[in-house]
């Protein structure tokens, strides 16, 4: 049957509309991926810097340009290169916006020394101002780091001695919150106390303070000091007492309630203290908190295997190391945090020795030497608790040294750490 003229007319336009609503359609989508989707541009220095969004690698152009399109909302940017400070940035995309950045990453400066073979690094209320045992065990020394008002990098000032050079057989130091007094651990769980009489070497004396003690900890208002207590007899207290150990009073019986060889933390308030028994039943090992005004101590942990706990600044938060297995059956230390009543638990996405760890002023953000579970390398990083990511900067190499202990300084420009060598600083921003 032939198609009337009407009918080839009719036909052309309904291929006409369908066309034009396909054209319509796929621009409707155009648009709507376009508004959906955030668009950026990097411009990184050095060139061959690795750039990483969400952990996904975006290699640079020859010329240090990274094009990316992304879901809106925050994304985790992470610029590395070797031999340089490398940075971590939470960013927010909107929809249908085109971004472009420049990170510039600055070369990681070689570390000042400190002290050749100094150990037990302690910082000051006002932490520019670190102390160190030096001279192979025999002298205690204060110091100062500053930034050369004019090139910016980092000096050791007034690096002084402040004790005789007669001590011996130093094997721990907990130090007052005054600095003018001090506690040394000595062989068979003895500390004696150290009494500076601003720092007047002549009028120096070492007296002891009491045997069999395990962990110690000075309160930060410097009003007593908390320790445990074992004696031969068999007797496992938790003791609080005057600075000179003159005036005791039993603050738990640590036997009584199962709690073996604690490790003992103040609150910053000094109202509180974290309790973190070290059995050989790792099971048994929580995080506790002996409350000072009821005597009373209850579990803030439920599964046991706590190694260790801090306080924030703030004390509105407790961060703890716990020890796990992976799926190698290998034995790591994890790292989590909760609010100081015990709630608000959640596992941080990071490995890291307490020790190795200190908090910002904001109570918020800790800086770690540790390994992140996206890496394997042993890497100095800023962490953020409350949203779980990275952030700051990223050091990769210190120069092959095993970090033991670490510091922010109070401007937070620079970290003050002690390794097996000796004590060093290191500039890391402005």
């Amino acid at each position: 049957m032939a198609f009337s003229p009407i009918n080839m007319e009719i036909k052309k336009l309904a291929l006409s509309l369908y066309a034009t609503i396909f054209v319509i359609v796929l621009a409707l989508v155009a648009v709507f991926w376009f508004y959906t989707r955030s668009f950026t541009t990097f411009k990184v220095l050095p060139e061959e810097a690795s750039v990483t969004i969400d952990n996904k690698s975006y290699p640079p152009s020859a010329a240090g340009v990274v094009k990316a399109v992304l879901d809106p909302g925050m994304h985790e940017v992470k610029v590395e290169a070797s031999g340089y400070i490398g940075k971590v940035s939470e960013i927010n995309f909107t929809r249908g916006n085109m971004k472009s950045f420049n990170i510039s990453l600055a070369v990681q400066p070689e570390p000042v020394t400190v002290a050749s073979g100094g150990r037990f690094l302690a910082k000051d209320n006002n932490f520019n101002t670190g102390y160190y045992l030096g001279d192979g065990g025999t002298s205690l020394y204060k110091f100062e780091v500053t930034a050369n008002d004019k090139t910016g990098e980092l000096e050791i000032s007034n690096n002084v001695q402040i004790s005789g050079d007669n001590l011996f057989g130093i094997q721990e130091i907990v130090w007052s919150s005054t600095k003018e007094l001090a506690l040394f651990r000595k062989k068979n769980n003895s500390f004696s106390l150290f009494d500076f009489k601003k720092y007047d070497f002549v009028h120096q004396t070492e007296t002891l303070y009491g045997q069999t003690i395990g962990s110690l900890a000075w309160a930060p208002d410097n009003s007593e000091i908390a320790y445990y207590y074992m004696p031969s007899n068999g007797n496992r207290q938790l003791i609080l007492a005057n600075l000179t150990n003159t005036e005791t009073a039993i603050g738990t019986d640590m036997k009584a309630i199962g709690l073996e060889n604690p490790i003992l933390h103040w609150s910053p308030d000094s109202q509180t203290i974290l309790v973190i028994p070290q059995s050989s039943d790792t099971t048994k090992n929580k995080v506790c908190l002996f409350n000072i005004s009821s005597r009373s101590t209850i579990e803030l942990t439920e599964d046991g295997n706590q190694t260790d706990a801090i306080f924030s600044p703030d004390g509105n938060k407790i961060l703890y190391s716990t020890i796990q297995k992976d799926s190698n059956s290998s034995i790591q230390t994890v790292l989590s945090v909760m609010d100081k009543d015990g709630s608000n638990k959640h596992a941080l996405n990071l490995r890291a020795d307490l020790k190795k760890v200190a908090w910002s002023k904001d109570s918020k953000t800790i800086v770690a030497a540790g390994v992140d579970n996206n890496s394997s390398d042993p890497t100095i990083f800023w962490y953020n608790t409350d949203t779980d990511q990275q952030t700051g900067p990223i050091i990769r190499n210190i120069g092959n040294f095993t970090v033991k202990k670490l510091f922010l300084t109070d401007d937070e420009k620079a970290i003050i750490y002690e390794t097996d060598e000796g004590i060093y600083a290191l500039k890391i921003s402005g």
